[in-house]
């Protein structure tokens, strides 16, 4: 055991930058050891908050509900038995606000008003970049798109393309701009020629959804999911997320799944754009993330730190991968 021996095997494992394919590999049943239904998460239109610490595995239970984790439970590539999972599933679009994202245009010389409507175009392109990329995998970033689903892109988006990486990269392009648009208007008094050109784009990401949903053949009685990880980092722009929240019906095609630290809706009361008050099992689900026993607990933590530990060659020859051996 030489200098490896040293390394931290917990410092660069943790749920916020693993890939998707990692949080498979590293996955631990979170919803067995805090006496969740698992099922909920997949099914239930009502939107979802999951509430916990930090390192309670709010992000790694957001990840593994995200399209791109699901379909590995598709045992081959048949494109039918996955539509047969999503239907089951839905499609779980994985987005986290870091911390300095609101910070983007905080100091733009605008109103409250022109601010939010920058935050809700910003917040919209992403999620459809998050979505580009699900379809992309599903149909191949090279497939070419039909004729039904350009009509989706062009009368919304005014994108014509001709294959789903096409697609992509005009969803980048486009968020290129904003971002040349905002440093752009920091040099001015007015900023109402950004929002002029942003809030074209304030509603396209349910726009599309909606399209989807109403005439993709394939994608009937699929519902797509929003994870929204680290609400509590959109400050005072959780009103427009809680206008979302309260939105979704049993119609809609559209729902939330969000992680959020405890206390993390406070800043704004629980409120929505209109003043509306959000209420736990009529807008939102409440989900803590406290275990049911102790011993379970520590039997899962067990889990988690030896997964950890095999990774790293000198812990797994040398027999160091029961973390109560190793602490003593």
């Amino acid at each position: 055991m030489k200098n490896a021996i040293f390394r931290n095997p917990f410092v660069d494992c943790t749920a916020r930058d693993m890939k998707y394919g990692e949080v498979s590999q590293f996955w631990c049943n979170s919803f067995e050891v805090y006496n969740l239904n698992e099922n909920e998460f997949y099914s239930s239109h009502t939107p979802i908050i999951i509430e916990g610490a930090r390192g309670t595995g709010k992000t790694m239970i957001l990840k593994y509900l995200s399209y791109f984790v699901q379909k590995k439970f598709v045992s081959n590539d048949s494109r039918e038995e996955l539509f047969e999972r999503l239907r089951r599933t839905g499609v779980g679009i994985y987005f986290r606000y870091k911390s300095d994202f609101c910070n983007l245009f905080e100091e733009l010389n605008c109103t409250k008003q022109q601010r939010d409507v920058i935050f809700q175009s910003y917040y919209q392109v992403y999620l459809l970049r998050e979505l580009f990329d699900v379809l992309a995998d599903i149909y191949g970033a090279d497939g070419k798109i039909c004729k039904r689903h350009k009509a989706t892109f062009d009368s919304i988006l005014h994108i014509r393309v001709d294959t789903y990486c096409e697609l992509g990269d005009g969803i980048r392009s486009i968020i290129n701009e904003f971002d040349n648009r905002v440093n752009n208007s920091q040099y001015y008094n007015d900023c109402g020629e950004l929002v002029r050109f942003v809030s074209f784009y304030s509603d396209s990401f349910n726009k599309v959804i909606k399209s989807i949903h109403d005439y993709w053949d394939d994608w009937k009685n699929i519902v797509f999911i929003v994870l929204l990880d680290e609400y509590e980092n959109a400050y005072n722009f959780q009103t427009i997320i809680n206008t979302y929240l309260k939105q979704n019906d049993d119609s809609s095609p559209l729902t939330y799944r969000v992680g959020m630290r405890p206390g993390g809706m406070d800043v704004n009361n629980a409120t929505n754009i209109a003043g509306e008050r959000l209420q736990i099992d009529r807008d939102f689900l409440l989900r803590k993330l406290i275990f049911a026993d102790r011993n379970g607990y520590k039997q899962f933590a067990k889990k988690v730190a030896e997964q950890r530990l095999n990774r790293i060659s000198e812990y797994r020859n040398n027999g160091l991968t029961d973390i109560e051996k190793l602490l003593g």
